[in-house]
């Protein structure tokens, strides 16, 4: 199934405050239109856009409307929990095509999965109108798509699927409130992905131009870790790493470090694999502590980044190490290197 993602002008926010717990389904009383169209119309009665989260044309593509945890304006009093789908048409007198009652099946499915919900209900129940049409095939949509057997309705363990949803719980669940917090996103990290975390993987999907299902998916998860690599890298760490694969120091693994500039296992490995360095010492790993010296205000003397472990890195040495409470012995070891990396 293909939903069409659409960039539609609206002209407002949304309150993000809509719970799904069923499928409306409308019919747009119009033989021919677009979600384009629908989007003039409803702005012409003031709303913000088209207040239908999907729309199904008769050749069976799928449009999406509003954001899913966006209330709707589509069917007054239950626009806080419900999903509204419209379809083109006008069913007080078309014939539904089959290609446009299967996709919206497809679409009933996917989303009853998604949210959990089994209620399918035509607009003129819940409100005083003749929508969605006397000709629409509300029974037969409805039926077909609570029909469990061999669907997608069947709801998926967590390790057969590549993404979380509402219901989850665990520790995949409070890496992704972690991550999503760091880059200030307001989330409790409670490792259940409830109505909050939802809510929050849809505001993040927005910002980065994401298709807003609610789903922490593969191309959501790889936005996120992308976008907190870009906060997390450190470049006193990335120059450190680079320095260590230039010298041949690896990780526990005997794998080059990753120059991401983030402090991790492979780092703190990488770490506990330089037992000193001291006055005599040479090479790219001088060079580093030398440069980290200078950026710090310390005085190297005439001799700068030389690469060599002489008197002024030792004095330099012993007086950064009694500045942070550390033993001034002018010899660069685990304890040393940690506190030129902070």
């Amino acid at each position: 199934m293909n939903i069409i993602q659409t960039n539609l002008n609206w002209k407002g926010t949304f309150s993000f405050t809509n719970v799904p717990q069923m499928l409306i389904l409308h019919h747009a009383e119009a033989s021919v239109c677009t979600i384009e169209d629908i989007e003039m119309w409803h702005q012409e009665r003031g709303w913000i856009g088209v207040g239908y989260h999907y729309f199904i044309r008769k050749d069976g593509s799928i449009y999406k409307g509003r954001p899913d945890n966006a209330e709707g304006a589509q069917c007054y009093g239950y626009n806080d929990n419900s999903l509204g789908i419209c379809y083109e048409g006008n069913y007080m007198v078309d014939d539904m095509p089959e290609v446009q009652k299967q996709s919206g099946i497809e679409l009933n499915k996917y989303l009853m999965n998604l949210y959990k919900i089994s209620r399918i209900e035509p607009h003129r129940a819940l409100y005083n109108t003749s929508c969605p049409g006397d000709k629409f095939p509300f029974d037969d949509i409805k039926n077909t798509s609570l029909n469990t057997q061999g669907s997608a309705i069947n709801y998926q363990p967590i390790q057969n699927r590549s993404w979380l949803q509402v219901g989850d719980t665990g520790d995949k669940v409070t890496e992704l409130q972690t991550e999503l917090s760091k880059l200030g996103y307001a989330i409790t990290v409670d490792g259940v992905y409830g109505k909050e975390t939802k809510n929050v993987v849809y505001k993040f999907q927005q910002d980065n131009k994401l298709q807003q299902d609610g789903l922490a998916g593969t191309d959501t998860f790889n936005c996120l870790n992308s976008k907190v690599a870009q906060i997390s890298c450190n470049p006193v760490i990335k120059t450190f790493q680079h320095a260590c694969n230039l010298v041949g120091i690896t990780d526990k693994n005997g794998n080059k470090l990753s120059e991401d500039g983030i402090s991790g296992t492979s780092t703190d490995s990488a770490i506990a694999k330089i037992i000193t360095i001291s006055r005599g010492s040479s090479g790219e790993l001088v060079k580093w502590i030398q440069q980290r010296l200078i950026n710090l205000g310390f005085n190297l003397g005439t001799s700068g980044v030389d690469g060599n472990f002489g008197y002024y890195t030792l004095v330099s040495i012993q007086n950064f190490q009694s500045k942070n409470g550390l033993t001034p012995d002018g010899t660069v070891g685990q304890l040393t290197l940690e506190a030129l990396l902070k």
